[in-house]
């Protein structure tokens, strides 16, 4: 989880991520209005254009890190 503050707009996020253990079948795009692409790939190679508190995500992930804090 990461709690964010927004100090532009003052706006104050919680984002939740989550591991799933178990998938079936191949994810899919069912809003194409919003998003281009959908596919799988390495955490080690990840696009430039990924949003920052996402790569925190992935990096407090692999460091066993559960919650962090963001922009206070």
């Amino acid at each position: 989880m990461i709690h964010k503050n927004n100090s532009d707009t003052g706006t104050i996020y919680y984002n939740g991520f989550f591991k799933a253990k178990k998938w079936k079948n191949e994810p899919c795009v069912n809003e194409p209005e919003k998003n281009e692409e959908l596919r799988w790939i390495s955490v080690n190679e990840l696009p430039e254009n990924v949003v920052d508190d996402r790569k925190v995500a992935i990096r407090n992930y692999q460091n066993g890190i559960f919650y962090s804090e963001m922009g206070w």
